[in-house]
């Protein structure tokens, strides 16, 4: 489906699962892009829906579509980077979409910062229906390492990351079923730059059924990520360790608390204030989840 053999300047890559629904969406979102200079690599992960027929329906020829058996979101990713030829890659979630100048603003940072070698936008959260909930801001450059441990600031289809960078650290881990964008974004930071583009350039949207919403799953994935940080850095200073799984164990008391599973909460709050006892608002916490405030 390609036209040329002309090495592109991005490689997007999209991996879909049952997507048929919007998978459309994030597509044309990038055949929209203002800077047209890229490649789309779209992976059905062993979809069971019409996903291939929508993906099919579409005629530029800067897309392809690979199918494989259902793997996972990593083995998709990765599947489609491998298969891929740009210096650059940008990975787009099936459920998301970005705005026109997303690419271009990307290219801007790269060219003005060419040491960074990864690239990420802040981003929107917002609902099916496409209104917006929050935002994740983009800001943090200095010391990324030591804010990605104690959280994952970078929203996986924000991320353009510089090809020679992944060929150093490795691709996304096919073992973590979650926070295996995080666990990448932190070996990159190990090694280069980071540099962020302010402006919300990507819509995520929000599901009931996404991976995410499992405390108990994202937690116990999470402190395995931290475990990994900690075994390649031995050099980790032991408060950087500490906050680090603080923040794990904290974002699951928050995570509990939202969902009305007290004891839990109550659990994993005490297992934060074990590694962080001076963090004065998880008392705080700990008194609104006792008097059964949502938040």
């Amino acid at each position: 489906m390609r036209s040329t053999t002309q090495t592109p300047l991005v490689s997007v890559i999209i991996p879909v699962f049952n997507g048929a629904a919007f998978v459309a969406r994030a597509i044309q979102s990038v055949l929209d892009q203002s800077m047209p200079d890229f490649e789309l690599i779209v992976v059905d992960d062993g979809s069971v829906d019409e996903t291939s027929a929508v993906v099919r329906a579409f005629t530029d020829r800067r897309l392809s579509l690979v199918v494989q058996a259902n793997g996972g979101p990593s083995a998709a990713r990765n599947n489609g980077i491998q298969r891929s030829r740009a210096k650059w890659v940008a990975i787009l979630d099936a459920d998301d979409y970005w705005a026109p100048t997303k690419l271009e603003a990307q290219l801007a940072r790269a060219d003005a910062t060419p040491s960074a070698a990864l690239i990420y936008t802040a981003a929107q959260y917002c609902s099916p229906d496409g209104n917006a909930i929050s935002e994740v801001p983009a800001t943090i450059e200095e010391n990324i390492h030591a804010a990605l441990i104690q959280k994952n600031h970078i929203v996986a289809s924000s991320a353009m990351i510089r090809r020679d960078v992944l060929e150093r650290v490795g691709l996304f881990h096919p073992e973590l079923s979650g926070c295996e964008d995080w666990d990448l974004w932190l070996r990159i930071a190990e090694v280069a730059d980071v540099a962020a583009v302010p402006e919300p350039l990507v819509s995520v949207v929000t599901r009931p059924d996404s991976l995410s919403s499992d405390a108990t799953r994202m937690r116990n994935i999470g402190l395995r990520v931290i475990n990994r940080v900690v075994e390649r850095n031995p050099g980790l200073t032991p408060a950087t360790r500490r906050r680090a799984y603080w923040a794990c164990h904290y974002a699951a008391a928050i995570a509990y608390q939202s969902q009305g599973f007290v004891p839990l909460a109550l659990r994993s709050l005490a297992r934060s204030v074990a590694f962080r006892p001076t963090f004065a608002p998880g008392y705080w916490r700990a008194v609104r989840i006792l008097s059964g405030r949502p938040q």
